[in-house]
């Protein structure tokens, strides 16, 4: 029913008379539409807000069903908060390879390195390169362990995208996409040859071609401006042009700015820690002194050493990108599932949340599982968390409930932002 039903009955039937002042003025006025506009809202619709004012009614938002649920449930203990990084790491890091040739011999100790350290290497793909020589796509698919290494694009040909027209750029970058596309790739993340991705309509055709992000060569940055989303920043502000660490060997080119050794990364490595951010490093031919850019491979072991006993997630650009991306535009529900009590016990072992995460983007494309740290009132303290998926058979996962000073009790799971419904039931006893 509406507010001050009466006094509203009685104001429509006094405010015909309103409608045919309306009417009488607004025939002196049919040039000036924007007075006619006026004059009725000033005769009908003003008074109609003071009427309801004067009822002492206000005009107030339609509740959020969901705010409510969650807020509710926050009062009885539970919470739920999206990781900064992949499994609650403090920090991310990519290391990137710009070596060419995966078969290379020079490439082995490397490869090696990152193994023993269960570390991840990004290499680059120049495609072209691996359309001419297809037998260097299958040395990669028979010996660098999917968990260890990665591509990136970086180019049909390795050319300074920079001195070419937009639309040649472009048809390059669409090249290298659709030829990593077609072996079975992924295509998201993208490097400038030299580094030359500096114009504005160069990281625009690499963003039509496909990519999701691309990597820069930057010299003449330093400090915090190397850290990507630091803090509190949900996204880079600008994804075509992300700065990266230019690894390289003082003896090279005597580049002051580039990072020359170990003693050199290690602050930087520690203020992205300091500062939950993403860092990307950029090395050229470890370990080769006659060629470009060259790294010394005692500073490279010495680099990994260093990453390896701090506590970064260390994957590809790929993964961190798609991590970026979703966690800025997830949305996370959790409500009861049934009317049964969320406080199990001896009696009732059925205590049942609904979980849902979503992120309104390409389920085929954004597919990197969010890291989820779910806390939990008291009495769920020692028990089971079993986690099914709407509609579906069998469990997902398990998990026991953890204990801490900080966060109390909580689980902590990974879930693809894909719309669907997760069922977490907690099991009493072990």
């Amino acid at each position: 029913m509406l507010p001050c039903f009466g006094e509203l009955k009685l104001f429509i039937l006094q405010s015909k008379r309103y409608h045919y002042l309306c009417q009488r003025t607004t025939m002196k006025l049919k040039r000036d539409n924007c007075v006619r506009i006026q004059i009725y809202h000033l005769c009908v619709i003003l008074p109609l807000f003071l009427l309801c004012a004067s009822c002492g009614h206000e005009l107030r938002p339609t509740p959020n069903t969901s705010d409510s649920r969650a807020d509710s449930l926050a009062k009885q203990g539970f919470s739920v908060e999206i990781e900064k990084w992949y499994n609650a790491h403090t920090a991310a890091l990519s290391i990137t390879f710009d070596a060419g040739w995966v078969s290379s011999p020079l490439c082995e100790p490397v490869n090696d390195h990152i193994r023993k350290r269960k570390l991840h290497l990004g290499y680059e793909m120049v495609t072209s390169g691996f359309r001419a020589f297809p037998e260097l796509f299958r040395y990669a698919e028979e010996h660098l362990e999917k968990e260890h290494f990665s591509f990136f694009g970086h180019g049909d040909y390795h050319v300074a995208h920079d001195k070419l027209l937009p639309d040649s750029a472009y048809s390059s970058f669409l090249k290298c996409w659709t030829t990593m596309k077609n072996l079975g790739l992924q295509p998201i993340s993208y490097a400038y040859p030299e580094g030359a991705g500096f114009f504005p309509w160069t990281q625009d055709a690499v963003r039509r071609a496909g990519f999701l992000s691309a990597r820069a060569h930057n010299t003449h940055l330093s400090g915090k401006a190397m850290l990507i989303v630091p803090d509190g920043i949900k996204e880079p502000a600008n994804w075509y042009f992300l700065p990266s660490l230019v690894m390289q060997n003082e003896n090279f080119a005597r580049c002051a700015d580039c990072i020359n050794n170990t003693r050199e990364l290690v602050p930087y490595l520690d203020m992205a820690l300091k500062h939950h951010a993403w860092i990307i490093s950029t090395y050229h031919a470890i370990g080769d002194t006659t060629s470009w850019g060259y790294y010394q491979l005692h500073d490279f072991i010495a680099d990994m050493d260093s990453i390896a006993k701090r506590d970064f997630w260390c994957t590809s650009m790929d993964n961190i990108t798609l991590y970026v991306r979703e966690r800025a535009r997830a949305r996370v529900e959790l409500s009861p599932l049934s009317a049964s009590s969320l406080f199990p016990s001896p009696n009732n072992d059925k205590a049942i949340l609904a979980l849902r995460v979503s992120d309104d983007l390409d389920n085929a494309v954004f597919s990197h599982a969010l890291t989820l740290t779910l806390r939990l009132p008291h009495s769920w303290k020692g028990q089971r968390v079993v986690v099914t998926k709407q509609g579906m058979a069998g469990n997902v996962a398990e998990y026991s409930v953890q204990s801490s000073e900080q966060l109390g009790q909580y689980i902590r799971m990974n879930c693809v932002p894909d719309e669907e419904t997760y069922v977490l039931r907690c099991v009493v006893g072990k």
